[in-house]
């Protein structure tokens, strides 16, 4: 190991070797903590000594040489570098001294010694350096000590390495250290630039200043394990276990402890644990401290802990975390730390195990970490407990399961379904039994279940939110239930209950509000029974509402704070909300990824019913691009029965239908619309927002060239209470123009415009634009026609919208137009909102005069924004406008 920050330390000590006069200086102790380099120090002073032409005797005590009496003295004397005669006197002496023993011996020798060691020192000075001098033999050090004193006048330098920072029993060396006997040479820790000046030295960019932090966070500045990094982290780790061993066994223990109890940092809890003294667990976190391993709130480098625990035997590993468990249990630790000591143990025989762990299982969930909370669950039920609370145990194990995989989960629900129907399980276990079975379409056990749990005593306020949550996700089985009995007392105000009611009411305005409430604490304890169901509910409860940018902003949210790997249900959930926003904002291209996402983090098995949510919005977004082929794949798999008796069946029959009109069976695709009406009519949630099938059936009576029937239907549509502001109202207004006088159809298609680009939906945007142009060629207003219908053809394009696509390419020919080259994003970027929109109508064709009429402004403030936007832009005419500028306003909208 090169020496830095270590030639001071070799100044002083050649000083003391030989001063002006020739003169040696007795003894000097170099100290320190481990891996200072006292070892690379006193070799190297060693090398330069024998260099400058001193006589010396080296050698390194082990463990092994406190069982041979004179065997330091042994290895000092007669080493192969001394003169012949030198060695030959004191190796007689030694032998003699060994066959004699006793005091007498010890005596003769010390005096023999010091005859020849005086003699070799008339020629030229003598260095003896003994590295880790507390591991000498009794013999040797008693002789040491006396011929220290006996020598201090003559050229004879003793240097010797001894750790200080643990207290040791007290040995023979012991009066070597004395003020009156010794120099004392501490060598520190290497600073920052010691540290940098190491990794230079290794080589490469690893002296950068980031680096050079780290290095320094890592060890401390101990040159040992600053080399030891260089090679890796389990370099690192494996060095400073060395280092812990050479410090002895109380350190080690308590280091073994620290690591097993790294977020109890304290000297109380390690002295308890281990039974011993405070000072002595304090003493050792001072040496481990010195040595650069531990920082203020545990070990400097993770790796340091993980080699440690590698480094003990299972049993003790386990013993640890055992007593680990059992002492933290007693000073009111939380579960989830004492439990976790359980887990490593393997062992929860302790009569209050069992609450722990149930309790850090729900702690765990709430924390999103779904696969721990299913490890304690599991410890959980290998203790003998009663059979209430075995059965708690086993809902809240499926619960837990549920979040990781639904399909693994279902294992449990035949055991759980008996239990919960004698009666022995808690009425929110039972109600999470019974959202299970629906999930996964098993709704004749659950309609069994559902009877025997409602008519439980005190079941109270649950039953209406049972009860609510049926009517918006399973109506069917509501309507075969009878109604809660209302309560005198309020009822709770549970978000998802509220949200349900709003959706039952048509409160439209009120769903934004309790569905934040909701989503800004979705793993809230007061909706733990209900799992990821109250999420999706409120997600799609923002869609339904056409509050898309919302729902939207809360996914990104949701995605960030959940991992995939620690609850994939959650992860599968929010990709299918994603598929459903894309589908309705026209981005196919994400819906597909979303949707595929979703249906591969969960198999269709494991979605159960609500797998009809992802592969709606699968197939009405192939049938969007024109992948007919991939659309009629999905649908020609089979789907539960009892997927049409849920709120997700409604998606499913209006993709279907869809696919079905894309596809010329028109017949087929009437009747799915017309079946979402007959359902959502019968269940009571007739919102448009969830599938517009008023439009959709009137598009396919139009197909049937039924103009009367499409007219009832939209005007039905247009009259619903709410809906002033809507997407369904836009595409309602798209189909009125379609079979309207051609004068009225502008003035019917700028308004259903306006709607779907507030409301983010660019294929409706594309499909209105392309009636517009075709209203402005009726009236002859060809110029206008042809802008509009290049606009309508490029945002259908942007959707991938291939079948549109080809229906609004312009028969003019002109392919420039076309494919005009759109504008940068950061150059729109540029533009004000205000100037977006004059830009946009301008791109439509709209003059100055008239675009002033529409935002209530002068014309020669049309005027000025347009000059500012040919400027940004860089273009010099109306026609140039990029073609992208519609979908650039929906956006803003």
């Amino acid at each position: 190991m090169d020496l830095v920050e270590r030639d001071a330390h070799l100044t002083h000590l050649m000083q003391w070797l030989t001063d002006e006069h020739g003169r040696s200086s007795g003894f000097v102790s170099v100290d320190g903590p481990v891996g200072a380099g006292k070892t690379s120090l006193i070799r190297t002073f060693s090398r330069r000594a024998a260099d400058a032409g001193s006589h010396v005797m080296s050698t390194v005590c082990t463990s092994l040489d406190r069982a041979l009496p004179f065997g330091t003295l042994h290895q000092l004397f007669c080493g192969s570098t001394l003169p012949a005669w030198f060695v030959d006197r004191c190796a007689t002496a030694l032998e003699q001294a060994m066959q004699t023993g006793g005091d007498l011996a010890v005596a003769q020798v010390l005096s023999r010694l010091c005859t020849a060691v005086t003699d070799l020192a008339e020629q030229r000075p003598v260095l003896i350096a003994i590295d880790d001098v507390k591991h000498a033999d009794e013999c040797s050090t008693r002789i040491l000590v006396q011929l220290v004193r006996r020598l201090g006048a003559t050229r004879v330098l003793l240097v010797t390495t001894e750790r200080t920072e643990f207290p040791q029993a007290a040995s023979p060396t012991s009066d070597l250290t004395s003020p009156s006997h010794v120099r004392q040479l501490s060598l520190p820790l290497l600073s920052r630039a010691g540290v940098a000046e190491v990794l230079r030295r290794g080589g490469g960019a690893r002296h950068a200043d980031h680096v050079v932090e780290e290095f320094l966070a890592a060890t401390g500045g101990s040159p040992l394990l600053v080399h030891a990094y260089l090679e890796g982290p389990q370099a690192l780790g494996r060095t400073a276990v060395a280092c812990l061993r050479d410090s002895g066994a109380p350190v080690l223990e308590v280091a073994r402890a620290l690591a097993v109890n790294e977020a109890e940092f304290s000297a109380p809890v390690l002295a308890e644990l281990l039974d011993v003294a405070p000072v002595t667990v304090e003493q050792a976190l001072r040496t481990m401290t010195a040595a650069g391993l531990l920082a203020e709130h545990g070990f400097r480098h993770p790796a340091v802990r993980d080699c440690l625990l590698d480094d003990m035997a299972p049993h003790e590993r386990q013993s640890l975390h055992r007593r680990s468990a059992r002492l933290l249990h007693e000073r009111g630790a939380p579960a989830t730390l004492v439990s976790d000591h359980l887990l490593r143990a393997a062992h929860a025989d302790e009569p209050w195990a069992p609450e722990v762990l149930l309790e850090a299982a729900e702690q765990a969930v709430m924390d999103q970490h779904a696969e721990r909370a299913v490890d304690f669950l599991l410890l959980a039920q290998t203790c003998e407990v009663n059979d209430d609370l075995g059965a708690t145990i086993r809902a809240r194990l499926a619960r837990a399961e549920w979040l990781l995989n639904p399909a693994v989960a279902a294992r449990h629900l035949p055991d759980l379904s008996t239990i919960a129907a004698s009666d022995a399980l808690r009425s929110t276990d039972a109600v999470q039994v019974i959202r299970q079975l629906m999930w996964l379409g098993r709704q004749t056990d659950a309609r069994r279940l559902l009877d025997k749990t409602m008519r439980r005593d005190g079941f109270g306020h649950l039953a209406c939110d049972v009860h609510r949550w049926l009517q918006v996700c399973y109506p069917a089985l509501a309507l075969e239930m009878p109604a809660p009995r209302a309560e005198k007392s309020p009822p709770r105000a549970v978000p998802m209950s509220q949200i349900a009611a709003a959706l039952i009411r048509g409160d439209v305005d009120s769903v934004p509000a309790r569905a934040s409430t909701l989503l800004a604490q979705p793993f809230s304890q007061s909706d733990a029974t209900w799992s990821v169901e109250p999420v999706l509910l409120a997600l799609l409860s923002l869609l339904y509402v056409d509050q898309v940018a919302d729902a939207s902003a809360w996914c990104d949210h949701l995605a960030a704070g959940v991992a995939a790997d620690r609850s994939p249900t959650w992860r599968a959930v929010v990709d299918a909300v994603r598929a459903e926003i894309n589908c309705r904002r026209g981005d196919f291209p994400s819906a597909i990824h979303y949707a595929h996402s979703s249906l591969t983090t969960l198999t269709p098995r494991a979605w159960g019913v609500a797998a009809a949510l992802p592969i709606s919005a699968l197939v009405q977004a192939h049938t969007r691009t024109g992948d007919h082929d991939q659309a009629a794949k999905l649908l020609s798999q089979i789907v539960p029965e009892a997927v049409f008796d849920t709120r997700y069946g409604l998606h499913y029959l209006h993709a279907r239908g869809h696919h079905q009109l894309a596809t010329g069976r028109t017949h087929a695709g009437l009747a799915d619309f017309l079946s979402c009406g007959e359902l959502m009519r019968k269940w009571a949630l007739d919102l448009s927002g969830i599938v517009p099938w008023r439009t959709s059936a009137a598009e396919a009576w139009l197909r049937h060239d039924n103009p009367d029937q499409a007219r009832r239907l939209i005007y039905d549509e247009l009259a619903k209470p709410g809906g002033e502001r809507s997407r369904s109202r836009g595409i309602s207004l798209r189909l009125l123009a379609s079979i309207t006088e051609p004068r009225q159809r502008p003035h019917l298609l700028t308004e259903a415009m306006e709607l779907l680009e507030a409301n983010g939906d660019q294929y409706e945007l594309a499909m209105v634009l392309g009636e517009l142009g075709r209203a402005h060629q009726a009236l002859g207003d060809r110029k206008r026609a042809r802008m509009v219908m290049h606009r309508a053809w490029h945002v259908a394009r942007a959707c991938s919208a291939t079948p549109l696509s080809h229906e609004l390419l312009p028969e003019s020919g002109d392919a420039d137009a076309v494919t005009a080259v759109p504008a940068a994003p950061t150059a729109i970027s540029e533009l004000t909102k205000s100037e977006l929109r004059v830009a946009s109508l301008a791109a439509m064709g709209y003059t100055n005069r008239e675009i002033a009429a529409k935002l209530f402004i002068t014309p020669s403030t049309v005027e000025q924004h347009l000059t500012r936007v040919f400027r940004k832009l860089n273009v010099r005419q109306r026609s140039d406008l990029p073609p992208d500028l519609c979908a650039a306003t929906s956006k803003i909208a």
